[in-house]
């Protein structure tokens, strides 16, 4: 559970506008990351695996779980991500309005989805 939300919450630090990201111990990150750049491509979500795998399998598995669902929720919104960095800065988005009820509806479903999915897996 720790890994999943962690997974999920991590992406984001790279905003202000984020409720992680707001606080002002990242600020300097910030400066340094452009938001829904590198922390929302597929290449940082393998590192932080590889990262986490060396101390829990089983954090890190949650962690690519809630890190992979966010990616995914992005990814259905107007704005994008891009998924392929630095590979490709081609952004992979939809028609979702960011931050609107069809995402938030969508996040809670997939939250319950992620949180069913690693009870079911190691319990």
């Amino acid at each position: 559970m720790i890994g999943l939300l962690f997974g999920v919450l991590i992406v984001d630090l790279d905003s202000k506008k984020s409720k992680v990201g707001n606080y002002f111990v990242f600020r300097p990150l910030q400066f340094f990351v452009k938001h829904r750049g590198f922390m929302h491509s597929l290449l940082f979500g393998f590192l932080l695996m590889v990262v986490f795998s060396m101390f829990s399998v089983n954090v890190a598995f949650g962690l690519i779980v809630g890190f992979l669902s966010h990616l995914f929720l992005d990814c259905l919104t107007k704005q994008g991500v891009m998924l392929f960095w630095p590979v490709s800065t081609k952004r992979i988005g939809f028609f979702i309005k960011s931050g609107g009820l069809v995402e938030d509806v969508l996040f809670v479903f997939l939250l319950l989805l992620n949180i069913f999915m690693v009870f079911m897996v190691f319990w």
